[in-house]
């Protein structure tokens, strides 16, 4: 069936009212990108406002944390004994391990949003028997929730190796096993399948070591 000719509609507007929609509709879109343009300026503000508070908020935190620095440094043996409190890590302080640690003066856990090593742990020692290193450090990168890391060589002093790998004594048949190696073991790994717990109870002495150095009656008293 052949379609007939339609004669196209003509517009009712005049000129003139056609003119006036476009003028209309130009200051509408204005208004909208005023409003749209508003809107960003706010997020942005806010986001600068956000950024300040989080690097006041750092700094703040990192002024306690110089100022717990100079408390704990006075007290004896601190940060081991929150380690081998701590039921998580316990097992990775064995006797030897201890030993060595008896002169770890100082430990910090570093978060850098900005590098390629998202955290950093430090462990400083006095001058001791067992190694030559003023501080042994280990940066973790972390992709997909696994670990990959780096660390300081450790220096050892006249042979003084206070670990064996306690792990090659043992197969790895599942976590009972895993737990054979000790703190030396994990620290030399780059992957470890206990990074993610270990790491976490790190954390968690750093930001509140209390409840792993005090007993739970002296806690309840204050």
């Amino acid at each position: 069936m052949p379609l007939r000719d339609v004669e196209p509609r003509k517009c009712d507007l005049d000129n003139t009212n056609y003119d006036l929609l476009k003028i209309e509709q130009k200051r509408k879109i204005q208004t909208l990108f005023s409003i749209v343009l508003d809107n960003k300026n706010i997020v942005n503000s806010s986001i600068k406002e956000l950024e300040n508070y989080i690097a006041a908020y750092k700094n703040l935190k990192n002024l306690l944390y110089k100022e717990r620095s100079n408390v704990i440094t006075r007290i004896p043996n601190f940060w081991i004994t929150t380690f081998i409190n701590h039921p998580d890590i316990s097992y990775l302080f064995n006797k030897d391990v201890i030993e060595c640690f008896l002169y770890l003066s100082e430990f910090q856990v570093e978060e850098i949003e900005s590098d390629e090593f998202k955290l950093k742990i430090h462990f400083f020692f006095n001058e001791n028997p067992f190694i030559a290193n003023h501080v042994l450090s280990k940066k973790f990168s972390i992709e997909n929730d696994n670990y990959t890391s780096q660390n300081t060589e450790i220096n050892w002093m006249g042979g003084k190796k206070p670990l064996r790998n306690v792990r090659s004594k043992f197969t790895l048949l599942g976590d009972k096993n895993l737990k054979q190696e000790s703190f030396f073991d994990w620290y030399v790994s780059n992957t470890s399948l206990m990074d993610s717990i270990i790491i976490k109870s790190l954390k968690e002495i750093w930001e509140y070591p209390m409840p792993y150095y005090v007993s739970n009656d002296i806690v309840t008293d204050s």
